[in-house]
């Protein structure tokens, strides 16, 4: 007799049912919940464009959406075109955002801690007073973007775009800026203690790699 709550026929029934970070110990798919009603899986793909249920609420992923304030926290929304959305306040922390296009977004005041943002396009990007501690941003275009205030504390920056940038007042303790392209960037009153840098790292003239930390020229 079929045990149905085995490994193999859990994993049938719910093929159809978009995945949400959550947890169901003691299974391939540990790590995961598995949430009845339509849309496509949040894990491996891109997502595609619709409503999808995340943190137990529906929330459409679009370009232009309204996502102001929601709850995206811990979400995978890998490859996701959130372009000119607006998501201030919004709490990602811990989201999974890889080449996702996030281009002319509205982030300001959102908590992006620990968030996985490789590759992402934020060029032009409103990210004013974000919250970025330790956020992952490795190969991210943000051309333009303007970071006033935002916090970077520990984020890896390696080989980000950043040109044109407005980084004014910017904490960056302890970031990593190894390979990025800074050329242009305003960093007007940024705070950079301990922030790394490698013979690679392109800087505005205001600016330098000394002994591998990113410092004010005097």
């Amino acid at each position: 007799m079929t045990n149905p709550f085995s490994s193999n026929e859990l994993l049938k029934s719910v093929s159809n049912y978009p995945v949400i970070k959550g947890d169901l110990p003691g299974h391939p798919f540990h790590g995961n919940q598995y949430q009845h009603g339509s849309g496509s899986r949040l894990t491996g793909a891109s997502v595609p464009k619709g409503v999808h249920t995340i943190n137990g609420k529906d929330v459409t992923i679009a370009p232009n959406a309204n996502l102001k304030g929601a709850e995206l926290f811990d979400a995978n929304l890998r490859g996701a075109n959130l372009t000119r959305a607006n998501l201030n306040g919004a709490d990602m922390h811990g989201v999974d955002l890889p080449d996702a296009d996030l281009s002319n977004a509205n982030l300001s005041n959102a908590n992006l801690m620990w968030a996985d943002l490789t590759r992402a396009d934020l060029t032009n990007a409103d990210l004013t007073s974000a919250e970025l501690d330790n956020a992952i941003l490795t190969g991210a275009g943000m051309s333009d973007a303007d970071l006033t205030g935002a916090d970077l504390r520990g984020a890896s920056l390696n080989g980000v775009y950043l040109t044109d940038a407005n980084l004014s007042g910017v904490n960056l303790r302890g970031a990593d800026l190894s390979s990025a392209d800074l050329r242009g960037a305003n960093l007007d009153g940024a705070f950079l203690r301990d922030t790394k840098g490698n013979e690679y790292t392109k800087l505005p003239d205001t600016h330098e790699v000394v002994d591998g930390f990113v410092v004010a020229r005097k």
